[in-house]
């Protein structure tokens, strides 16, 4: 959970940022108003802010993070003068601005695997950590974006991305900014490079922007994870529970509350999880694997089996159904079957190498080996 306290401060500018800048009736005022911007109404994150984040969540606010955070903003300030009309070239002039100072700044030298011991707050944003994770980055650009008349959202690329989005009303009303690169990608980018599926997009999985409560989303699911490598997982469930409650399109979520009661000994609540992600994504097949384990689990073989090759007819060559499918094959003797599946492993070698190392393992304890050509 450690981890994931950088981006609390981020959260009540959301709020914050709204009750400071009213309502301006047009674009014209809005500029107007954000050339006559002072010091003394400059947008700030406070000790009492975080404090009433504390009230909420338990977690210590930590005044050398807030700073950083109100140094950033201030120079963003300095640097970047909105256009008069909402347009491309002035989402390229912020993003690339803001990308600039952040690493002027240092923040996005912020890296998740470290040990994280001493001074956590103190370290995340310093040297000599490297990469930062793009849900904090995507944050940042959408607080900065409330303190502007502009409409910068985050966008949900795939399980494990976000990138964000600034939208205006015009022929080409939006721009997508990838924060791990500096650059402005097309969402056929990310249709390609992740394959999603149509479905899941117009189902709302992917590639749409997101509310400031959908986005906290991403937060109670990693929160979630943290929770779950320590064991704890009553705190685990109740995190991944709200973590669909906020975003209920989110796949990640739907799968980790099936695993969590699976794990319980709860096939039915597993299935129910389940179905709602299948019937966003049809052709997911990390679903259809997901359907595999638990009847496996609960000693459902041939459905099992069913359900791997479903998996394996969407992705022929992945590596985990492979293995579940293989393992399956060996168990009943069928040589053939495991050999085509076991060669298919072999493709990629590296990437599936723990499938292999497990399937010899397998192969050299059963009594009747299959002796491989």
């Amino acid at each position: 959970m450690r981890a994931a306290l950088f981006l609390l401060p981020l959260l009540v500018i959301m709020k914050t940022a709204v009750s400071q800048n009213p309502e301006q009736s047009s674009e014209a005022d809005a500029y107007e108003r954000i050339m006559a911007f002072t010091e003394d109404r400059k947008l700030r994150f406070t000790v009492n802010d975080v404090s009433r984040l504390e009230d909420i969540y338990g977690i210590e606010g930590r005044k050398k993070t807030m700073q950083r955070l109100n140094a950033l903003f201030s120079d963003v300030h300095r640097h970047f003068t909105p256009h008069r009309n909402r347009s491309r070239q002035e989402a390229m002039d912020f993003f690339t601005t803001v990308d600039s100072l952040l690493d002027e700044h240092h923040i996005s030298q912020f890296y998740m695997s470290e040990s994280f011991d001493g001074d956590f707050f103190n370290r995340t944003l310093s040297k000599p950590y490297k990469g930062v994770p793009c849900y904090y980055i995507s944050l940042i650009y959408n607080s900065l974006g409330k303190i502007y008349p502009f409409s910068i959202f985050p966008v949900l690329a795939s399980d494990h991305h976000i990138f964000v989005r600034y939208q205006w009303a015009g022929k080409d009303s939006s721009l997508n900014w990838e924060t791990t690169i500096g650059e402005s990608r097309p969402d056929r980018h990310y249709i390609k490079k992740n394959e999603l599926s149509r479905q899941a997009i117009n189902s709302g999985c992917y590639l749409r922007c997101l509310s400031d409560r959908q986005a906290l989303a991403t937060l109670f699911r990693y929160m979630g994870v943290i929770e779950q490598d320590k064991g704890h997982d009553s705190t685990m469930f109740k995190f991944y529970k709200k973590a669909w409650q906020l975003d209920t399109t989110r796949l990640n979520s739907l799968y980790a509350l099936s695993a969590c009661h699976s794990e319980l000994g709860e096939p039915d609540s597993a299935l129910y999880y389940l179905d709602k992600a299948h019937a966003m994504d049809t052709a997911n097949a990390r679903t259809w694997l997901a359907y595999g384990f638990i009847y496996e689990e609960n000693n459902h073989t041939d459905k099992a089996i069913d359900a791997y090759d479903h998996a394996l007819q969407l992705d022929s060559l992945y590596g985990r159904a492979l293995y579940k499918r293989a393992r399956i094959a060996l168990d009943r003797d069928h040589r053939e079957k495991f050999k085509q599946l076991y060669e298919r492993l072999m493709i990629n070698d590296a990437g599936n190498l723990p499938y292999i190392l497990r399937l010899d393992k397998l192969l050299n304890t059963k009594k009747n080996s299959i002796h491989m050509e």
